[in-house]
């Protein structure tokens, strides 16, 4: 089923559509173009084809999702470039994060923004009263990840689930 089917069969609900009057919805459908090529050769790709990093070999290029600058370098990435999870040589080092994260900053509100401490592990912190969610949906393991994957704790409680 097409996504334009299931937002049609969807919006006839009441909650949904409630929800699209009242909040923005942002979809970025692909964040690695090089590894949805690779992706329709038949092959499960989850880096881009950066050749900077391991040439020529089997897991050429960068692991994108672990080139966020937020915990860069935290555990369950690689500074091995040949490694599935390397990280890339430092946070925000690959075009395709610089887009997505620069498209961030055109649609997250000024007062909503305060910048980081620098460093290598922020970008922007938000304050507490920033409303939002990501949901990153990942085709190269079949997983639904929120927020962040360098932890295996739970990241909610019953308390701040409800809204």
């Amino acid at each position: 089923m097409h996504i334009s089917n299931i937002l049609t069969i969807t919006l006839l609900s009441i909650d949904i559509t409630t929800l699209l009057d009242h909040n923005e919805i942002h979809i970025i459908p692909i964040t690695n173009p090089d590894g949805r090529i690779e992706a329709q050769e038949g092959f499960l790709w989850r880096k881009n084809n950066n050749n900077n990093h391991c040439n020529g070999k089997q897991w050429t290029g960068v692991d994108l999702n672990r080139n966020f600058p937020y915990e860069w370098g935290a555990p369950g990435s690689s500074n091995t470039k040949c490694s599935q999870t390397y990280r890339g040589p430092s946070p925000e080092s690959e075009p395709e994060t610089q887009a997505v994260l620069n498209y961030l900053d055109t649609i997250l509100p000024d007062n909503q923004r305060v910048q980081g401490s620098g460093g290598i592990n922020s970008r922007f912190s938000d304050p507490d009263t920033t409303t939002g969610m990501a949901l990153d949906i990942h085709s190269y393991s079949e997983l639904i990840l929120f927020p962040w994957g360098f932890v295996s704790a739970p990241f909610y409680t019953v308390t701040n689930l409800i809204c």
